[in-house]
């Protein structure tokens, strides 16, 4: 649902480069910021995600760490 809401408020084409990551749960609150990559970053810190965006195609992929 967190994907769907980004495909809405920024117009961004959802890709999933790992379809576990389909399955991630996250909670909490999202605010809707200017910056895209401000919100991504937030995001990927908090979970087991990394993004990668080029223009409005963001790839979403299980984090290296």
């Amino acid at each position: 649902s967190l994907m769907r809401e980004l495909t809405k408020w920024y117009g961004l084409n959802v890709h999933f480069v790992d379809n576990e990551v389909k399955n991630y749960h996250f909670t909490g609150r999202l605010e809707r910021y200017q910056d895209t990559r401000f919100l991504l970053d937030i995001i990927a810190e908090t979970s087991k995600v990394e993004f990668t965006l080029s223009g409005n195609q963001l790839y979403v992929k299980s984090a290296q760490r």
